[in-house]
């Protein structure tokens, strides 16, 4: 398995447990934009995973995803993608 094959692996991973996470379907997790950002302290701890959810993400997905607020974000646990 090349090194590509291994990371598109590992990323189809990751989104199928942050499909999960939101509770909504690997599928629906695709109608959507988004960036994954941390909010960490200083020393790197890391206290929640943010989900923000950009404006061309699917209006009928994000109706689905539960714990989202008026921002388009959704705070994941630490280890919700692990």
């Amino acid at each position: 398995m090349s090194n590509r094959q291994l990371e598109d692996k590992q990323e189809e991973l990751r989104d199928r447990k942050l499909a999960y996470a939101l509770g909504i379907s690997f599928e629906d997790l695709y109608e959507t934009d988004y960036v994954i950002n941390t909010d960490e302290s200083k020393d790197g701890l890391i206290y929640s995973i943010l989900i923000v959810f950009k404006d061309t993400s699917s209006k009928a997905v994000l109706q689905k995803i539960k714990d989202i607020d008026n921002n388009n974000t959704v705070y994941l646990r630490p280890n919700a993608l692990d």
